[in-house]
């Protein structure tokens, strides 16, 4: 910091002496360059000069006014040439930023004496105040003196200048709009503004996310439905896009509890449980006089095959890890309630929609057996150390504390049979039965069960799928009654059978049955399970199988898939009746295990989950989910890297899952399907209670 330059003379006025002070403020461009190029407001730029120069009051003006005159408008011309890089404008403006900034300063400080001696106290008379600090009547003083010394337009400059350099350069562009504007039109834009900002109402941040997820929208599409807003003078319909963003970091975890790497994204479960109660527990719904809550969810993992394949390197790549396969664990919150009253404070009200399936880790690896139970073992380590949620802060003036219990259900038969290190996928994972053991129903129902697999659920999508599966094999093998066509002749009697039953049900139903599926798998899912069992009627004239046994099956599940409690010994009792139904009727083909589980060991697994309905424990926002893996792996996230992709994809569905976000979505006018009679005396309905 350069000294000021000073000289002194006295003068001789009406037998007074008089110190006049002529002095001269000198500093390198570089020092004042360095605040304009930073942003710094003028008030910044005047704090700046009196505390690092021995200036006063009206001398900071005097400078100031220099500054604004023949230094901000050089300094932002070269900053702007530079492309704002600082070691850029350093090397093109070297000799002019050393070279030194001089304004003469002609106030005078004087203090008078009736003798000889010099007063060298300061300046004098009342100091002056701040311009925010005058009153009205002085403001309006200054601002008339301002203008009638530099006139409008230069004003005018000076504050769209102001703003520019204080990087406002959307309200300095509506300044300059505004002035150039004719008078009429002015009328309008302040109509159009007042109108917008009184009678439009705005979306929050939460509710335009929740907009955005249910429209599917990229940031490119929101930012320019927003933008047509603007052009109907609809400002403040849509937040930015930046505030939208803002809206996203708020449904993520703790940035330390998300590991990312080429191949992985994973969430720390305890960090996503603790932020999942709290989201839950700002739902406005959801009462916060409790102080001692249980939140139950459940979770479960399974293999995505058909991804898309990029073009980037993958170091790790080999035969259990390509960017084919995707290995996912995820979980979804069913219900909080009050420990003590055992009220419920919270229910999903979508147990089986991915709306509230929640990610716990992607790993780009295929589905197998090792995998599998390495994955479970090591989160089952995890929810063993799970600790209680405590709220960051009182809510309503409680502390509330969260525990948490998990349930392993969102598996299919493929898992199930790993954990419970059953040797067969025929055999059954309960009870051990093997195919030919599974009609001989006096020695099932008396085989010793392994109730650690009660655990694992009943696998609810699943059940609709090998149910129907299991009515269209028989239709297949009827014309010879036997488990396996093990002869030409029988081989071709099956192959008719089945093409027969292909082209009845696409042309009565318009389903596809039991065709294969470019990619893998085949065209049988839970929606044409579902509809097969729904026109049951349709279905036994096609297949040529019982229609009440088929209907019977379509009461079980529609019993399971409810969502309402079932009454376990009704549930048991029918079931087991149909059992003996299909012993009797088809007796030469083998029960498969997923029917034999249900029917035979169905009961005591709903038994086993008193706590929740089993309904609402299915596998379907799992395997729903895996569509949206490969939709916003292809077109929602960043191809620049593979850990960016995957960051992307886990960003995402954290988002789009978040349960405060959810429960601002407006409720599905779908209308749920009507259950048949039967399966209402299996339930234990709220008029029962």
């Amino acid at each position: 910091m350069c000294p000021i330059v000073s000289g002194y003379f006295l003068c001789v006025t009406n037998c007074k002496i008089i110190k006049l002070k002529m002095s001269e403020f000198v500093c390198f461009r570089r020092d004042i360059c360095a605040q304009i190029i930073s942003g710094k407001s003028t008030s910044d730029i005047e704090k700046y000069l009196l505390d690092n120069f021995h200036l006063s009051t009206t001398d900071v003006k005097t400078v100031m006014q220099s500054i604004q005159k023949n230094l901000i408008t050089t300094c932002n011309q070269k900053w702007a040439k530079a492309q704002r890089k600082q070691d850029r404008f350093e090397s093109q403006n070297t000799n002019w930023l050393d070279g030194e900034f001089k304004v003469p300063l002609n106030s005078c400080s004087t203090s008078t004496s009736e003798n000889s001696d010099l007063n060298t106290s300061g300046e004098p008379g009342r100091p002056t105040k701040p311009y925010d600090a005058c009153s009205e009547s002085t403001k309006k003083r200054k601002n008339m003196e301002l203008l009638q010394e530099y006139g409008m337009g230069h004003v005018h400059y000076a504050y769209v200048q102001g703003l520019r350099s204080m990087g406002e350069n959307n309200e300095a562009s509506i300044v300059s709009i505004i002035r150039n504007t004719e008078k009429e039109e002015k009328k309008v834009i302040l109509q159009n503004i007042l109108r917008s900002s009184d009678s439009v109402p705005s979306y929050t941040k939460e509710e335009a996310l929740c907009i955005y997820i249910e429209t599917d929208l990229s940031k490119a599409q929101y930012s320019y439905l927003r933008l047509r807003l603007v052009e109907k003078n609809l400002f403040s319909v849509l937040p930015s896009y930046q505030i939208l963003a803002e809206a996203k970091k708020d449904c993520y975890p703790l940035a330390s509890s998300i590991s990312v790497t080429n191949i992985s994204a994973k969430v720390n479960l305890q960090d996503l449980l603790d932020h999942t109660a709290c989201r839950i527990l700002k739902i406005n719904t959801v009462s916060k006089n409790c102080t001692r809550l249980k939140l139950y969810s459940k979770w479960g993992c399974d293999g995505s095959s058909g991804q898309s394949e990029y073009k980037q390197v993958l170091p790790e790549e080999n035969e259990q890890i390509s960017d084919a396969n995707m290995f996912i664990v995820s979980l979804v919150p069913l219900r909080l309630v009050d420990e003590e009253s055992k009220e419920v404070i919270w229910q999903n009200p979508t147990c089986s929609s991915v709306r509230y399936c929640r990610p716990i880790s992607l790993e780009l690896a295929k589905e197998t057996p090792e995998k599998t139970t390495t994955v479970v073992s090591d989160l089952e380590a995890k929810i063993n150390e799970l600790t209680p949620t405590r709220t960051p802060a009182a809510i309503e003036g409680n502390i509330i504390e969260v525990k948490h219990e998990l349930f392993m259900t969102m598996i299919d038969g493929k898992v199930s049979q790993v954990l419970t290190q059953t040797p067969s996928s025929s055999s059954c994972t309960v009870c051990g039965a093997t195919p030919r053991q599974m009609n001989d129903l006096t020695k099932v129902t008396a085989r010793i069960e392994n109730e650690d697999a009660f655990k694992y659920g009943l696998s609810t999508l699943h059940a609709w799928i090998r149910c129907m599966e299991m009515i269209l094999h028989i239709s297949y093998n009827l014309g010879f009654q036997k488990w396996s066509a093990t002869t030409p002749e029988n081989k071709k009697i099956k192959e008719e059978k089945k093409k027969y039953v292909q082209t009845r049900f696409r042309e009565l139903l318009g389903l596809h049955i039991d065709k294969p599926r470019q990619g893998s798998g085949n065209s049988n899912d839970g929606n044409t399970a579902r509809r097969f069992f729904q026109n049951y009627q349709c279905s036994a004239e096609i297949t040529g199988i019982d229609e009440e046994l088929i209907k019977r099956l379509y009461i079980i599940l529609q019993t399971m898939s409810s969502g309402f409690s079932v009454n376990a010994v009704k549930f048991g009792d029918y079931a087991l009746r149909t059992a003996q139904l299909y012993v009797s009727k088809y007796n030469w083909y083998y029960m498969p295990s997923s029917v034999h589980k249900i029917l035979i060991h169905g009961a005591k697994i709903i038994e086993h989950f008193a706590v929740l309905p089993i309904g609402q424990l299915s596998e379907d926002a799992q395997e729903a989910r895996n569509k949206d893996y490969k939709k916003y792996r292809l077109n929602h996230a960043r191809k620049c890297s593979r850990s960016a992709t995957m960051e992307d994809v886990l960003h995402i569905l954290l988002y789009t899952s978040d349960p405060y976000i959810s429960s601002l979505n407006r409720t599905s006018t779908m209308i749920p399907k009507e259950l048949l009679n039967e399966a209402k005396e299996l339930l234990i309905l709220a008029s029962d209670e």
